[in-house]
């Protein structure tokens, strides 16, 4: 997976962030043997870019302009993003990729990653040539004469994107013992991922997608982001652990998420997987603390939930008793949930 969040429904979050609002640290997931791409010539063919081989060529030469890195925890960390000169256009990023201001952090990454020099050649000629196509299909969507499926269907359609999946999908693998998903911010990742749970950010791959300011356009980047959640729940294993500051059935979360687990589940034994959800509601405190809803309304340490309702209904239980209207890092959930109400209905 998936936009997110950028992919998912409410956020506390200001805009124009990374996803996980900072670089994460990179590191190989153990049992996770680092892929090797195939070699430029099938490279070329794969993409059909002529331009792979001039572009990539440069492998070892100098940083794009504008991209001067400096050490921050042992991370290289780039002080300019486009160093205030005009965002490049996609059509000549995708031609000469080298030339994008994040290819030295990504190779980077990918390097610390336990990717080798063709894979992550290869995976960024393909980020760069699916940035190209989605900024396509974006314009091309201004066709009033498409349906609403037909509309989705073209924006999710990137093959450019759905190669990068197909060639490094493996390291969307997880490293604990439990997949942990969310929805309702991007500081509710940080949480999940804080209570050992390894969600699609902190994954091998996610990690390193998530570091990058790839266009500033989000909405570009998206697609990608849904195909690796697509990718990353069919990983599943077994308990999943599921997150939720706000509930919003449009979300990549319970609109694509939740029904790939619902089918592996109902594959059984015979998938080889004793796949289970448990369900966390979360509310931020005035301090930004957060914390889990009980059933009887308080806020506790861990409070999961074996059905999607009865998270839910615990979670509207809080915010329509005891939200405090003065505490704005739960405004936004408290106002989506009324507004729903209202749609559904409902009187508050």
């Amino acid at each position: 997976m998936h936009a997110r969040e950028q992919r998912t429904g409410a956020t506390e979050n200001p805009a124009g962030r990374t996803r996980s609002g900072r670089p994460v640290p990179a590191g190989p997931v153990p049992g996770v043997p680092a892929t090797r791409a195939p070699g430029l010539l099938d490279l070329q063919r794969l993409a059909g870019n002529a331009a792979v081989s001039r572009a990539l060529g440069q492998r070892d030469g100098r940083d794009a302009p504008g991209a001067r890195q400096q050490q921050r925890g042992g991370l290289p960390v780039p002080v300019q993003r486009g160093g205030g000169r005009a965002w490049g256009d996609a059509a000549h990023y995708a031609e000469q990729p080298v030339e994008h201001p994040e290819w030295p952090l990504f190779r980077s990454l990918m390097r610390q990653a336990g990717f080798d020099q063709d894979t992550l050649e290869a995976v960024w000629q393909l980020l760069m040539g699916g940035i190209r196509q989605q900024e396509e299909v974006a314009k091309s969507l201004d066709d009033k004469h498409l349906s609403r499926s037909e509309r989705r269907s073209r924006r999710a359609g990137n093959d450019w994107y759905q190669q990068v999946v197909d060639m490094v999908g493996d390291h969307l693998r997880i490293g604990t013992p439990t997949m942990g998903l969310w929805s309702g911010g991007l500081d509710v990742n940080d949480y999940a991922s804080a209570k050992g749970h390894t969600t699609l950010e902190h994954s091998n791959l996610g990690r390193v997608i998530n570091s990058l300011q790839l266009h500033p356009d989000f909405s570009l980047i998206g697609p990608l982001w849904n195909l690796l959640s697509v990718s990353f729940v069919r990983r599943a294993t077994g308990p999943v652990h599921i997150f939720i500051r706000a509930h919003d059935p449009d979300s990549v979360l319970q609109d694509q998420e939740i029904p790939q687990l619902r089918a592996l589940q109902s594959m059984g034994g015979r998938a080889g997987r004793d796949i289970s959800l448990i369900w966390h509601p979360l509310y931020t405190t005035a301090d930004g603390t957060i914390r889990e809803i009980s059933p009887d309304l308080r806020l506790v340490d861990d409070a999961p939930y074996r059905q999607r309702d009865l998270c839910v209904a615990a979670l509207y239980g809080y915010l329509l008793r005891l939200h405090d209207p003065g505490n704005p890092n739960s405004g936004r959930a408290y106002d989506e949930m009324r507004a729903r109400l209202a749609r559904d209905g409902h009187r508050i």
